[in-house]
């Protein structure tokens, strides 16, 4: 959470029309700019619940299949959208994590320069556009260390054990 004394000084320097200046300040203060890519994802489990429903349900829909699940880049939101679902599926953790690394490979040179330049324009590091392993690793731990399992998690936000156990089913078996 963002203190009173951050937001005021963004608006401070919005208003100096500084709007450059002022999102620099801001991202450097938030979850990403303290706690990097792993931040964003804890942020992901512990406040985009409704979200994340949202998209177990569109899956329960076998008139929604096939599905195709993209942002900008595929690796932020998307790549932990996927990463719930893998573990949902039984998908090894290890498999999960791996499948997320590998993201960095599809993303293409042209691609990886905008998402780092974009970075750096708000104050953030490389890393930001990167994939590392150790990130996914870390938010697969922690949704362990809060929830105890996917399952747990999914159960937290709405999704029922019946509702994961179909959604398995689309996703595993065959047609």
């Amino acid at each position: 959470m963002l203190s009173i004394w951050t937001k005021l000084a963004f608006i401070a320097l919005n208003l100096l029309c500084r709007p450059t200046q002022a999102r620099r300040y801001l991202v450097s203060r938030s979850i990403l700019g303290q706690q990097g890519l792993f931040g964003m994802n804890m942020a992901f489990i512990d406040r985009c619940g409704m979200d994340v429903h949202y998209i177990m349900h569109v899956m329960l829909e076998e008139s929604n299949w096939p599905i195709l699940v993209h942002c900008t880049a595929g690796k932020d939101r998307t790549g932990f959208v996927i990463a719930i679902t893998q573990l949902l599926c039984g998908v090894p953790e290890e498999e999960v994590v791996a499948d997320y690394a590998r993201s960095l490979k599809c993303l293409g040179k042209d691609k990886m320069g905008q998402l780092v330049a974009s970075a750096g324009a708000l104050g953030l590091g490389d890393t930001f556009a990167g994939c590392p392993p150790d990130v996914m690793a870390n938010t697969i731990h922690y949704l362990h260390t809060k929830y105890n399992s996917v399952d747990e998690y999914l159960v937290s936000i709405g999704i029922s054990l019946e509702q994961q156990a179909r959604i398995r089913q689309i996703l595993v078996e065959p047609f």
